[in-house]
């Protein structure tokens, strides 16, 4: 008799030939078969699962806005924490300092204040005016210390996606360290010495009283481009009320 062949091979059957079926997996293939897809749907998850944790979202940057509200927040929390006590005082006190300078150069107003731009003795009286500024400033500073040094803490530790504001918050830094950090001066006693050497503009000049309002107003100068840059900013922009922009621009104690 002829031979016959299974798994859809040929079958011989005396003269003719019949092709079979292929014969179906057994029941243990199919079972290994399933597990197989199994896997592989679960390795295509982990894998999607890596991908969406390996690329997070970027975060949207805050409004403009909220950017001129944070920096605002130091004038806020100044005056918030200070007491009655010393809201009177910081307002009062440049009059006050006003009234004892004035007393002070009265005797000198004709030999110092008379004077031509460009002449020595005019580079002395802006000498002097130099140290009188900065003691005002000192004075309102003394008042409430921790308050100011708080705030200028703040102002530089902010990181702000415009640049504008943040180049504002780093000039209200500045220009509070750069007077917290000085020494103290008094404009009437360096008078006094400078009238007793004759308003020797070479004597004025080496005075320790001298570089300290020198060194002050050279670091304030340089903030001075980035700070009115933001303060412009806001005030264009509308980002501040009327009043929360004055408060920030006339904080007590700066110059610009």
């Amino acid at each position: 008799m002829g031979e016959e062949r299974r798994e859809g091979k040929t079958l011989s059957h005396g003269g003719g030939q019949i092709t079979s079926r292929p014969s179906l997996p057994s029941g243990a293939d199919v079972s290994g078969t399933v597990n197989l897809v199994r896997r592989l749907f679960v390795l295509l998850g982990l894998l999607g699962a890596c991908a969406l944790t390996a690329a997070p979202a970027i975060a949207k940057a805050p409004s403009a806005n909220t950017q001129a509200r944070e920096v605002y927040a130091p004038v806020a929390t100044f005056y918030r924490s200070l007491t009655k006590a010393q809201r009177k005082q910081i307002k009062t006190a440049p009059k006050l300092d006003a009234r004892r300078v004035d007393a002070c150069q009265r005797p000198y107003q004709n030999k110092l204040f008379r004077s031509r731009v460009g002449t020595a003795r005019n580079k002395v009286y802006t000498i002097y005016e130099d140290v009188a500024l900065l003691q005002q400033i000192e004075s309102v500073e003394a008042i409430a210390v921790p308050q100011f040094t708080a705030a200028e803490q703040k102002w530089a530790g902010m990181k702000l996606a415009n640049g504008k504001l943040q180049g504002l918050a780093h000039a209200q830094a500045a220009e509070l360290a750069a007077s917290l950090d000085a020494p103290q001066v008094d404009a009437c006693t360096f008078l006094i010495a400078l009238a007793q050497h004759k308003f020797s503009l070479s004597w004025a000049k080496e005075q320790t009283a001298a570089t300290t309002a020198v060194e002050f107003l050279a670091k304030v100068s340089h903030q001075s481009q980035a700070s009115a840059r933001g303060s412009n900013y806001i005030y264009k922009q509308h980002l501040l009320s009327r009043t929360q922009q004055i408060a920030l621009v006339n904080f007590p104690g700066q110059v610009s």
